[in-house]
């Protein structure tokens, strides 16, 4: 088709240059060979309609054209501008998706007020930092941070599922109390997962930064929660880091393209995610049956407090917790299998190293939440305040209408968020907030009434990146302690620099608004020498 128009044109552009030539002595005016003009297009086209080759490309023009203007009408129709709220888009010179230029403008225009920005052809209400409070304690049948993923990043897909309360529970409370039982085991799976990544390294040994460290994480966590057989499964420890980048390759293609043809490109560009999905349900379906059989006979002679009891020499009983939260229709091999898918500064190294050594116990860290490490839990939080994951917080796409105080009534399926940007530079909160403290919230914590606030997993206006409120994220706890588990190894029995010729990791901001690392930026590791 694309052929064909080029060929009309062409035959257009010969056509009038032929006739402008021709008439030249007969001095028509503009207005009598603009006429002229049309009616020999009308005469050609007339002829060529005989032809079916035409009738079939004007046909699919017609259609295309059609989609194009409905495509553009319902989205004007169902624009949140018809509710009075302005839209902030990039100012001139700037980036397109350049989110702290966009917010920024945001904020000074409209500082108590929510505001409009778009995203791939969906609109966005930002709200200012105040309403966090209001938004966090919108139910999540009215606003969903699930619901928002699923149609905008997901394109509808569910890969979160359509109702993880159960999962919810299972992780944000059964699996943080057995953690302290399992710091043990957990230990050892650091060590083991370390040994495998990195190898032996007396001597200095370049790795690539981004992989190597979501291999090691990765793998400290699969014992726990699958058990060692597939702890232990390279093809199972690949997908699950392959898992997250096929689903952020295939957001941002998703994103990009056109919105008349993104259900098409969603469909192609998260195969490569189903495909990982699929492979990974097939690793896991053989355990989770074999472990649903025993939990079946199990609960014939035990009680259910026995059953969901972690023990320290095996994985955590995630079957156990899940089928005593599930609803009796949720009670399904597939529900169970879907829901288990889902430094340059040596001194401070020292510091943490010293920390360390005060509280381990025969070279073991103690059996509690690691609540011990006041000085790592800062260092790690003063590095996500540092790095934020993106500019905004508290995505919910809304069920029902919702009526908050600076803002007109929103419509259901309305998309919101709130504006958090500003919030890991500001000097109201942290004072020097330029400058990169590693002790900074370990010194707030030795203030009066401060003591158990600003901890890495704490929820908050001013620690944004967890969320907040019945919908924060249920995984902080674990994710915490296994960072905690694997850093501690990490500095007890290695040591590590970035190249001397090499560069300081980037940061890119994504289409979407999260932010993206720098994965080409390669780390150095050496075995410490026993002294």
């Amino acid at each position: 088709m694309r052929e064909f128009i080029r060929e009309q044109i062409s035959t257009v552009h010969e056509q009038y240059s032929v006739l402008i030539d021709a008439i030249a002595p007969v001095r028509f005016t503009k207005s009598e060979l603009a006429i002229l003009f049309v009616r020999k297009i009308q005469h050609d086209f007339l002829l060529r309609m005989e032809e079916p080759r035409t009738w079939y490309t004007a046909f699919a023009a017609l259609i295309l054209v059609a989609a194009i203007v409905a495509s553009q009408l319902r989205a004007r129709t169902s624009s949140l501008r018809r509710l009075g709220l302005p839209v902030v888009s990039a100012p001139k010179g700037a980036a397109k998706f350049d989110y702290r230029v966009i917010l920024d403008e945001g904020a000074r225009r409209y500082p108590h007020s929510p505001y409009l920005i778009t995203y791939s052809g969906f609109e966005y209400v930002v709200f200012p930092p105040s309403s966090w409070d209001e938004i966090k304690r919108i139910p999540s049948t009215k606003a969903s941070t699930l619901l928002f993923f699923t149609h905008v990043f997901f394109g509808g897909w569910r890969l979160l599922g359509s109702d993880t309360s159960a999962l919810h529970k299972a992780i944000g409370t059964d699996l943080n109390r057995a953690l302290p039982i399992r710091m043990k085991a957990h230990q050892e799976s650091a060590r083991k997962a370390c040994e495998s990544t990195l190898g032996s390294c007396p001597e200095w040994k370049s790795f690539r930064m981004y992989f190597t460290l979501q291999g090691i994480i990765a793998a400290t966590n699969a014992t726990g929660l699958v058990g060692p057989e597939l702890g232990s499964n390279r093809g199972w420890l690949v997908a699950v880091q392959a898992f997250p980048m096929a689903i952020v390759v295939a957001i941002s293609t998703s994103g990009l393209s056109p919105r008349l043809l993104r259900p098409l490109v969603t469909f192609f560009v998260f195969l490569p995610t189903w495909a990982l999905y699929w492979y990974m349900r097939w690793l896991l379906q053989p355990i989770v049956n074999r472990d649903l059989r025993e939990y079946e006979i199990a609960s014939q002679e035990k009680e259910k407090s026995e059953l969901t009891q972690a023990q320290p020499d095996k994985k955590f009983p995630m079957i156990a917790w899940l089928m005593s939260r599930y609803t009796p229709k949720e009670r399904t091999p597939q529900q169970v299998a879907h829901d288990f898918i889902l430094v340059k500064r040596p001194a401070l190294v020292e510091e943490l190293r010293t920390e360390l050594e005060e509280v381990l116990v025969d070279g073991l860290l103690p059996q509690s939440q690691l609540g011990e490490l006041k000085k790592m839990d800062s260092f790690m939080r003063e590095c996500s305040r540092f790095n934020p994951f993106g500019f905004m917080a508290l995505f919910r796409r809304l069920h029902t209408p919702v009526k908050l105080s600076n803002c007109p009534e929103l419509p259901a399926a309305s998309n919101i968020c709130v504006d958090i940007h500003t919030i890991p530079w500001s000097r109201e909160l942290w004072g020097n907030s330029e400058e990169f403290d590693p002790m900074r919230f370990y010194k707030l914590r030795q203030l009066p009434g401060r003591e158990q606030r600003h901890q890495f997993t704490s929820l908050g206006p001013d620690t944004p990146g967890w969320g907040d409120g019945p919908q924060a994220c249920p995984g902080r706890a674990f994710a915490g302690n296994t960072l905690k588990v694997t850093l501690a190894h990490m500095i007890m029995n290695y040591e590590f620099k970035l190249p001397d010729s090499g560069s300081e990791p980037k940061r890119y901001s994504m289409p979407n608004g999260s932010m993206r690392p720098d994965m080409s930026v390669r780390i150095m590791f050496r075995e410490r020498k026993s002294s």
